[in-house]
């Protein structure tokens, strides 16, 4: 599991609502201290991000409890919203789902990558591909 380095400092739960619609100073002051609740949380115990399907043949399943994930590339987001350290909300994000809502988000009527955003998918795909590479290297490494 990785940890993350969560970045808290442009977005808050007092960023829900915005001030203009908030009711009183009693709304506000929830909101900020709900914030802070879970900021400080988040700093203490960060997110945990990994790919379960790295744990199907050594446990069975996905590593923490549930049956092997159907999809390879199901990230899981841990978040320590739990009682202690061993207690986390999990949620799967397909990575596979990412792509394609991204794809459809940039794509013309014709199905191409509209021109603008060209540029930040070649990068987008430049990267994965590097990554995709360091994969099948470590496949070929014998075992010892």
């Amino acid at each position: 599991m990785t940890a993350m380095t969560p970045v808290l400092s442009r977005f808050g739960i007092s960023e829900l609502v915005p001030k203009n619609k908030r009711k009183d100073n009693f709304e506000v002051a929830v909101y900020e201290a709900a914030n802070e609740i879970v900021v400080n949380l988040l700093e203490a115990r960060p997110p945990e991000l990994w790919f379960p399907a790295e744990w199907d043949f050594e446990v069975g399943g996905d590593g923490v409890g549930g049956p092997a994930p159907q999809d390879p590339v199901i990230i899981y987001l841990a978040l320590p919203f739990g009682a202690d350290d061993d207690y986390h909300v999990t949620y799967g994000l397909s990575l596979a789902c990412i792509i394609d809502e991204m794809l459809e988000g940039v794509t013309t009527k014709g199905g191409g990558i509209a021109e603008d955003h060209k540029p930040s998918m070649r990068s987008l795909a430049d990267a994965l591909r590097k990554q995709v590479e360091r994969i099948d290297a470590a496949l070929l490494i014998e075992q010892e």
